[in-house]
């Protein structure tokens, strides 16, 4: 996922814990990601016809979202609501705390899945 797709929300509505939720829990493409990559499964997404039909069929509908998006620059200002959106996700907890609760997710996650690869 690109930056800018992850910025530009912020322009609307400054709210980290809404992006993260929406891109790692079973709504976004979090689970999915931690599967395979986007393009593989944009490829599966779109059936026998694979990434040439995805293309096809949803290049409009990226182009104005593209369009959309704008130009983003990641300046003071956008580094500023994101510092406070990550504090206000944090919930108070220490970077230590947070990168502890990754890695369990992390090996969690690995653990899940290490027979299935």
């Amino acid at each position: 996922m690109s930056c800018r797709l992850l910025l530009r929300p912020l322009e609307t509505a400054p709210c980290t814990t809404r992006l993260s939720t929406t891109s790692s829990h079973w709504a976004g493409p979090g689970l999915r990601w931690g599967a395979m990559g986007p393009h593989m499964l944009f490829n599966l997404g779109a059936g026998e016809g694979g990434m040439k039909s995805f293309c096809e069929r949803y290049a409009d509908s990226f182009h104005r979202w593209w369009d959309d998006l704008g130009t983003m620059q990641l300046d003071a200002g956008i580094g500023e609501i994101l510092e406070k959106g990550l504090a206000d996700e944090a919930n108070g907890k220490s970077v230590e705390e947070l990168s502890e609760e990754r890695n369990a997710l992390i090996t969690a996650h690995l653990k899940a899945v290490k027979d299935l690869r």
